[in-house]
C-alpha cells in the first residue's frame, strides 16, 4: 500500500489528482506482483541476463562464465545476473537503472533480443548509458564465438 507521503499533488482543470512521486517510492512501495529476479549485487555496474532457466544453468556453463568473469576482474560476488525465465523485457531499463548499471552482457539468440535495442553480436554497443554485448548462449559456444566475445569485452572494459 502506498502512504500519502508518496504522491505529488497535480491540478488539472481544478481537480485534484494524486500521482505517485517516482523519487519516494521504495521497493516495499512496488506491487506484490512486481518481484526483482536479480542475484548478486552490482558494485561493479555489471549485469548478465542468462538466455536459460534457472534449474537448467548447467555446471559447465556457469564454469566457463565464471573464467571469462575472471579474465575481465570481475566474479559473481560483485555482479548482478538474472536468468531468462524471469526476465521482465519492458522493465529491464529501469531494473538496470535502479541498480546502477553501467555494462550488461546478453548471453542469447538476438532474434530475441529487445524490440528497442541494436541486436548485433560481439559489438559493444549503447542503450542510453549503458553498453551492452549481446553474445550467444553460453551452451553454444565455439572456439570462433569464445573469441569474438573476448575481443567485444576487451573493447567494453578496455582490456589489453
Amino acid at each position: 500500500m502506498l502512504s500519502s507521503d508518496q504522491f505529488s499533488d497535480v491540478i488539472l482543470d481544478e481537480t485534484l489528482f494524486l500521482i505517485p512521486d517516482a523519487a519516494k517510492l521504495t521497493k516495499s512501495a512496488l506491487p506484490s506482483n512486481s518481484v526483482d529476479h536479480w542475484k548478486g549485487n552490482a558494485s561493479s555496474g555489471v549485469a548478465i541476463v542468462l538466455d536459460v532457466a534457472e534449474n537448467a544453468f548447467e555446471a559447465s556453463d556457469y564454469e566457463i562464465l565464471e573464467k571469462l568473469l575472471k579474465a575481465i576482474g570481475l566474479s559473481f560476488d560483485n555482479v548482478l545476473y538474472c536468468y531468462s525465465d524471469h526476465l521482465e523485457p519492458a522493465r529491464l531499463p529501469s531494473q538496470l537503472a535502479e541498480h546502477g548499471v553501467q555494462h550488461l552482457l546478453l548471453f542469447t539468440d538476438r532474434s530475441k533480443a529487445f524490440d528497442y535495442v541494436e541486436n548485433e553480436y560481439y559489438k559493444v554497443l549503447k542503450f542510453n548509458t549503458i553498453h551492452y554485448i549481446i553474445s550467444h548462449r553460453i551452451s553454444d559456444f565455439n572456439l570462433e564465438r569464445r573469441t569474438a566475445l573476448w575481443n567485444a569485452l576487451k573493447q567494453m572494459f578496455t582490456l589489453r
